[in-house]
């Protein structure tokens, strides 16, 4: 289970996927995926739509979710 990236687009959060997509690490060891901040909704992924305070109760992005250990 790789690691879950929320980011937005269109502010600082945008930064560590940038960094992540640069290093190689998006799709092999993190999951990206986008987040309307304005709604707090998860926009894409298995978790479109739903509230991105199941996330990440303070709302804030990025928001790095780890995998567990298995």
């Amino acid at each position: 289970m790789a690691a879950q990236l929320y980011y937005t687009p269109s502010s600082c959060g945008a930064a560590n996927y940038i960094s992540a997509y640069k290093a190689g690490l998006i799709g092999s060891k993190v999951e990206a995926f986008e987040v309307d901040i304005g709604s707090h909704t998860i926009l894409t992924g298995p978790a479109a739509g739903k509230s991105f305070y199941e996330v990440n109760p303070k709302g804030n992005v990025p928001a790095l979710v780890r995998a567990a250990l298995q």
